[in-house]
C-alpha cells in the first residue's frame, strides 16, 4: 500500500492505495502506468515521454589476459601481453597462444 503524508503540514493522510508495479502515484491515485516502455495514463496510452534521470550506461569489456603455461602444461601466469612475462617468470621455457618462447 502507498500513503501520502502530506508533508506533516497537520492535514490528513490520502487514502491508501494499491501498489501497482510499474505505476506512478499522485496524491489522488495512480496517474501513469509503463508497460513495454509505453506511458498510460487515466485516459490510455499517450506520447507523453518520462525524463528518468538515467543516462546510456556503457561497459567496457576489460581485454583479455594471455595465459602462459610452462612446459609441463601448467598454467604459471596471466599478463596483458606476451613481453610483461619476463618480469613475472623465472627464465625457462614456457607457452602462450600454442607457441614456445624463452626467457633468459
Amino acid at each position: 500500500n502507498i500513503i501520502f503524508n502530506n508533508n506533516g503540514n497537520g492535514v490528513n493522510q490520502t487514502e491508501t492505495f494499491t501498489f501497482v508495479n510499474g505505476a506512478v502515484y499522485d496524491r489522488n491515485g495512480k496517474t501513469n502506468a509503463f508497460v513495454n516502455g509505453a506511458v498510460y495514463d487515466r485516459n490510455g496510452k499517450t506520447n507523453e515521454s518520462v525524463s528518468t534521470g538515467i543516462n546510456q550506461v556503457g561497459s567496457k569489456k576489460a581485454p583479455a589476459k594471455l595465459k602462459i603455461y610452462s612446459i609441463n602444461g601448467v598454467k604459471v601466469a596471466e599478463v596483458n601481453k606476451v613481453s610483461d612475462a619476463e618480469y613475472v617468470l623465472a627464465p625457462g621455457m614456457y607457452i602462450c597462444n600454442g607457441k614456445k618462447f624463452v626467457i633468459k
